[in-house]
């Protein structure tokens, strides 16, 4: 996993993700700083589906309902199969993190698992 660093109040720390966090919403760095009152390495996943926004318009509401419901399920199903916890869901959007609320000393690895069977169950 990258090393970031952001600041919060308490000062600047490390927080390992996929994706720098300089830069991330507010309310997603707002989130970081006061769940967890401790330093910790958290892997996070930010990822959207590819083309949702066209095929959304496109399409009858009820087909992209199907849609979001079967992407919704596969996305909690791997979470719990990887011990991750999804922690944002906007549309199409996600976040889902690792080591965070419960420790999973190789949550690095299990995120990069979750990337996998994402992209695979999303074909």
């Amino acid at each position: 996993s990258t090393s970031s660093r952001t600041t919060s109040s308490r000062g600047s720390h490390s927080v390992a993700s996929g994706v720098p966090v300089e830069g991330s919403a507010p309310k997603a760095k707002a989130l970081l700083r006061t769940t967890w009152l401790c330093r910790k390495a958290v892997t996070l996943l930010v990822g959207d589906i590819a083309g949702f926004t066209a095929y959304a318009r496109n399409h009858p509401v009820e087909a992209l309902l199907e849609l979001h419901s079967a992407y919704v399920s596969q996305l909690e199903s791997v979470a719990k199969a990887t011990r991750g916890v999804l922690t944002s869901l906007m549309g199409d959007r996600v976040v889902l993190s690792w080591n965070a609320a419960n420790h999973i000393g190789n949550h690095g690895q299990q995120a990069c698992t979750a990337a996998l069977l994402l992209r695979e169950a999303l074909r």
